[in-house]
């Protein structure tokens, strides 16, 4: 046993605090056999005080919600800990370094091209001191990672998240130049390394699609191939969760390959999950609305068709009390689409902006359309009037207290209607779903395994129904305590011993999900 043990020391040769950790452990356990009591109680001790650290830097089975993955990431005391990239890279590895082939890993762009250099660096020299337990094949994938945050308001600011903005465009730019020089940089190509995307991820509440939409377009001209938006994760309903999904996919510009992470509103049970009379500002209750309407009657859903006068109904009786005005609902569509561009786009009037980064010309154009104004005419358009409405800040602070409940906005029938209408659009337009099960389980709303929507799934698809390409992924394997292994291996025992899956069932399922890694990973070339 001692052979075995100093050979598996010998894997971790550069972590002494691990190889210290297990010889102690050896050392105590042979000092508890010879029946040291003394030793057990201190032991026992260590063990508490050890047992209450690690609950605040990896979130437990009996934690729950988006909140408390939060007050996690949002602690200083995990830097430590990920000091050393080393460890998360063979936390990431786990028992099949040698199988391993790729890895996709993300990390927060700085808002300068040397910070970002100087971080990535930091990445790339931790990879490679954990080569010598993965493939001399294995590569290393990067993607830029957007967290969402919070808006911020003052009494001078002209539009929503308008600090965000410029925090956003300091770093996309950075990265954008970063991006373009990894490509030919030696430290990269060297390295097997490759930074291959950008997603944008955190918590729903903080910040919509369409504040990184004109970013993800602007990076896609600068030459960036994939992206990824977290969205339908944890929303105030399940309509607003599949509000977030669409307006991801629309405002982004989602293309083939790309993905949407979590999706869960797309399959969550709404007999189970949805709060019948759970509260949301108005104004998310109107966009509800509007994209239910706008939804059903742009992809034909026949089925919904009957809901169509309701939904107009409460479309009007909520824009009157948000805008004080009945506007058309074809009005209040195009006004929600228009959030899609940058608001200094959309606020300029007869010239465009200074800055051409976060649009170009055609987009320029379409916006002079959609508001189709003058001078003169600019305050009589009545897009133009609701967007800047929209964004007006007095109008905000008079609407911050105003709730409406988004009961009876759907049946359960009609909500699981529009789930496999979303799923039918990301099938038809090859956007992957990137589920990630322990993630989903400890931040949702499931009260186990069981519960998880990805079953739903794969009972639509069995039924006939167009469900989307679909990969496994760890979210944060830090905080969940997890690597991809532990995610294929957690489905794999549900299967087959919860749900009596046949073992060669639950297996060509896993393995469809590992070639769908294989087919749309965001590599270079794909």
């Amino acid at each position: 046993m001692l052979i075995h043990f100093r050979f598996f020391l010998e894997e971790f040769e550069d972590d002494c605090e691990f190889g210290l950790e297990a010889l102690m452990y050896l050392a105590v356990g042979r000092r508890l056999l010879e029946g040291d009591e003394e030793l057990a109680c201190l032991f026992h001790e260590y063990l508490l005080n050890l047992n209450f650290f690690i609950s605040l830097l990896v979130q437990h089975s009996n934690q729950f919600g988006f909140e408390q993955f939060q007050k996690i990431t949002s602690s200083n005391l995990r830097n430590y800990s990920e000091e050393s990239y080393r460890r998360q890279f063979l936390q990431l590895i786990g028992d099949i370094g040698r199988e391993t082939r790729y890895i996709e890993g993300r990390f927060s762009p700085k808002d300068s091209v040397g910070g970002i250099g100087i971080l990535l660096k930091k990445i790339i020299d931790g990879w490679n001191s954990s080569r010598t337990c993965v493939s001399h094949e294995c590569q290393l994938a990067l993607i830029g990672h957007f967290i969402k945050r919070k808006d911020t308001e003052a009494p001078f600011f002209q539009y929503r998240f308008q600090s965000y903005y410029s925090n956003l465009e300091k770093r996309v730019k950075a990265f954008a130049v970063f991006h373009k020089e990894s490509k030919v940089s030696d430290l990269f190509l060297k390295n097997n390394v490759s930074i291959v995307g950008v997603d944008a991820a955190g918590s729903e509440f903080d910040t919509p699609p369409f504040v990184f939409a004109p970013f993800f377009r602007e990076l896609r001209r600068q030459g960036v191939s994939h992206f990824t938006f977290h969205a339908g994760e944890d929303s105030y309903s399940i309509i607003s969760g599949l509000r977030a999904i669409y307006e991801a996919i629309e405002f982004c510009e989602l293309k083939r390959g790309d993905r949407i992470g979590h999706a869960s509103a797309a399959g969550m049970n709404p007999d189970q999950y949805y709060e019948k009379n759970s509260p949301l500002p108005i104004v998310e209750y109107l966009d509800d609305l509007v994209f239910l309407y706008a939804f059903i009657v742009e992809h034909k859903i026949d089925a919904l068709y009957s809901q169509i006068p309701q939904l107009a109904e409460k479309i009007h009786r909520a824009c009157f009390k948000i805008y004080e005005k009945d506007y058309p609902i074809p009005c209040l569509i195009d006004a929600w689409k228009l959030r899609k561009y940058h608001p200094l786009l959309v606020f300029s009037e007869t010239q465009p902006p200074e800055d051409a980064f976060f649009y170009n010309e055609e987009e320029y154009i379409t916006c002079q359309i959609l508001c189709h104004y003058t001078t003169e005419e600019k305050c009589h358009n009545t897009v133009f009037e609701i967007f800047a409405s929209y964004h007006d800040m007095n109008n905000r602070k008079r609407l911050r207290n105003i709730f409406e409940y988004s009961n009876n906005l759907l049946t359960s029938e009609s909500i699981r209607n529009i789930q496999k209408a979303i799923l039918k659009v990301m099938h038809s337009r090859e956007i992957v779903i990137e589920t990630l099960p322990t993630s989903n389980i400890m931040i949702g709303p499931y009260s186990s395994i069981s519960d998880y929507h990805l079953w739903t799934w794969l009972r639509w698809e069995q039924e006939g129904n167009c469900i989307p390409p679909i990969v496994l992924g760890t979210d944060d394997p830090g905080i969940f305590s997890t690597n991809i292994q532990t995610e294929y291996a957690r489905l794999y025992c549900h299967m087959v011993y919860e749900m009596n899956y046949p073992h060669k069932e639950a297996i060509s399922i896993l393995s469809r999900f590992e070639n769908n890694a294989r087919i749309y990973q965001f590599a270079e070339h794909s």
